[in-house]
């Protein structure tokens, strides 16, 4: 009897779009920091579709790019632990989460930025999509 070999499983490509702030009519003032899918948009600056809407996750891999084309800041979005007398995690979706290294005012800038800012987002094979 012959072996069927089994397929090796080839990882999800990154997902090209933009980043910004996100809140809705009923979500009482908080604010989401998202990445949108360019093919579930019109454009980039109207027409985005809540299927192509992805918050920020721990294990995903964001690349920020400036209007030139480089790289602003690229690397694993992962919780932090922050605390002057008693250390407290927080967590990519919290609203004073920002990568080390940079300031939050910076993060939160490049999610309001008008256009938004191009973006690159990779999930990891092990991490569930969001869609």
């Amino acid at each position: 009897m012959t072996e069927i070999p089994t397929p090796t499983p080839t990882p999800d490509p990154p997902l090209q779009g933009w980043i910004a702030e996100y809140s809705a009519q009923g979500m009482e003032g908080e604010v989401w920091r998202i990445f949108q899918e360019g093919r579930a948009a019109q454009s980039r600056e109207a027409g985005w579709q809540l299927m192509g809407m992805h918050r920020l996750q721990t294990g995903q891999e964001l690349t920020i790019l400036a209007e030139d084309g480089t790289v602003l800041w690229t690397g694993s979005i992962a919780p932090l632990r922050v605390g002057w007398f008693r250390w407290r995690r927080i967590f990519p979706d919290d609203p004073d989460w920002a990568p080390p290294g940079i300031p939050l005012a910076q993060w939160a800038s490049w999610f309001r930025a008008s256009p938004p800012l191009a973006a690159v987002l990779k999930y990891p094979d092990s991490a569930v999509n969001s869609k």
